[in-house]
């Protein structure tokens, strides 16, 4: 695991993690639209990556990214409530087109290495709290658009589990 692709790289958990490879030696690739996330996070490391600008949504971009790659970390999402009720229909697209494009990319790249980030929006209210995975994913109302988030995350982690990833 020497080549890490890192999507969402620019916003809060995806910078600290590429600092935190690239200071452990592994070489990193930031995907990242800077929608929520900021360049200069990565300030401190810039020389030390390949960054590319673009959305997930864009598979052609997106495979740009992928060269020499054997791990991808997927954290390009859309969260944040404001956005929910604003664009609910726009965070289900980056959760379910950014996912299959990037699964459909790691299949043909044949990349054995994925790791999901996901959220407790796909619990929403959970039986048991500490949470663990074994709690059912679920989206309460279809039509409140709060739940678009939850609704993404749990599809992209159906599609993980299709891929095989």
């Amino acid at each position: 695991m020497k080549n890490i692709l890192v999507t969402g790289g620019t916003g809060f958990l995806g910078s600290n993690i590429c600092k935190y490879l690239v200071n452990n030696g592994f070489k990193v690739t930031v995907f990242d639209n800077n929608s929520r996330g900021k360049l200069k996070r990565l300030e401190s490391i810039k020389k030390k990556i390949n960054f590319y600008q673009g959305d997930i949504r864009n598979k052609n971009k997106l495979k740009k990214a992928f060269k020499k790659i054997d791990t991808v970390i997927h954290l390009a999402y859309i969260n944040g409530t404001q956005y929910f009720y604003e664009k609910p229909i726009e965070v289900l697209d980056v959760g379910v087109k950014g996912i299959f494009n990037i699964l459909e990319i790691c299949k043909e790249k044949k990349i054995k290495n994925f790791f999901l980030a996901s959220s407790s929006e796909v619990y929403q209210t959970p039986n048991k709290i500490p949470t663990d995975e074994k709690e059912i994913l679920k989206v309460p109302d279809i039509y409140n658009p709060r739940y678009s988030y939850g609704s993404g995350k749990i599809i992209s982690e159906l599609l993980s589990i299709y891929y095989g990833k």
